[in-house]
């Protein structure tokens, strides 16, 4: 009997041992895989708090500039560059960042794009069409020229403003560098009920 009582007494202590050691390895298994999870989220939470501020820094150092273009200074004449879109200032000048594409417009009708932008540019219709700035024969060039001046207000003699009705009744979309004729632009001023001004080359 005290045989069979010993024998029971050690068979209980073996499993009572074996699952505290299976429980133990199970808690220390848990505690290792919270703080593995706990260091993820912390890498995760850092990586997200580098790249927040990598963006802040990157937006904080583009620069914005200002251009001006001009045959005489254009007033008020529409421009896009990203996604901004606004019109030119008494001056002509306008602000873009630092080598945007900014695209030239009246209305609807489209002047042209001047490619990578610096600041004080100086802008002018030639580079609108891709012409060399040398080059003042080209019909393409008296064409603009002769359209933008018709359209101009006329109160200062130094500047040439279009006025926001001109940009209003202008709304059929029109790339300018499709024009091959006077007689196309004698058309588009005169819906705006102005008349041609022509060019006299002295």
């Amino acid at each position: 009997m005290k045989r069979v009582f010993f024998f029971r007494n050690l068979l209980l202590i073996t499993i009572f041992s074996f699952f505290t050691a299976c429980g133990g390895d199970s808690i220390s298994e848990d505690k290792d895989n919270n703080q593995t999870k706990n260091i993820q989220i912390e890498d995760t939470q850092i990586k997200n708090a580098s790249q927040i501020e990598n963006h802040e820094t990157n937006s904080s150092l583009t620069k914005h500039i200002t251009a001006q273009i001009i045959d005489a200074p254009l007033v008020n004449l529409g421009y896009r560059c990203g996604k901004k879109e606004d019109r030119t200032n008494k001056e002509g000048k306008f602000s873009c960042k630092e080598s945007e594409d900014v695209t030239f417009f009246v209305g609807k009708i489209e002047l042209g794009t001047y490619k990578n932008l610096v600041d004080n540019d100086k802008i002018f219709l030639q580079d609108l069409l891709g012409l060399k700035r040398e080059d003042f024969s080209t019909p393409s060039l008296l064409f603009m020229a002769v359209f933008l001046q018709s359209l101009g207000s006329g109160d200062n003699s130094k500047t040439i403003t279009i006025s926001d009705e001109v940009h209003e009744i202008l709304d059929t979309e029109l790339m300018f560098s499709s024009i091959n004729s006077i007689k196309e632009v004698e058309d588009l001023v005169s819906k705006t009920g102005k008349r041609v001004v022509l060019l006299i080359c002295v």
